[in-house]
């Protein structure tokens, strides 16, 4: 997926309806370049959002350098904390210049030794 900055939060999310209990191991990875991606605020990241049985959400964020790169790859090991209804993984951009593509944003639970 390629991102213009134009300011504004641009985000697309994928909600994979699984449940799971506290203590789910997980491996999130995501890889992104850029091209004059500014300094400024604005988010530039891909993020895991784990959603519990309780209406708490717990957030895992990948977030990339800026200025100019190839591909930057990003690996987060998360363990759920608590029970869950729900997983979304998303990208997000959100900086006033700048250029940048994501690929290969993965999610994928461990399995049990």
């Amino acid at each position: 997926m390629k991102i213009r900055g134009t300011g504004p939060l641009k985000r697309l999310a994928h909600t994979i309806p699984h449940s799971g209990a506290a203590g789910d191991k997980f491996e999130f990875k995501a890889r992104s370049r850029a091209r004059s991606v500014p300094t400024t605020p604005g988010a530039y990241r891909a993020v895991l959002t784990i959603s519990h049985t309780d209406g708490s959400k717990q957030t895992v964020p990948l977030d990339f350098s800026t200025g100019k790169h190839g591909f930057e790859r990003k690996t987060q090991q998360v363990v759920a904390s608590e029970p869950y209804s729900q997983l979304q993984v998303a990208v997000e951009y959100g900086k006033v210049g700048g250029v940048v593509r994501f690929d290969s944003v993965s999610l994928v639970l461990a399995a049990d030794p």
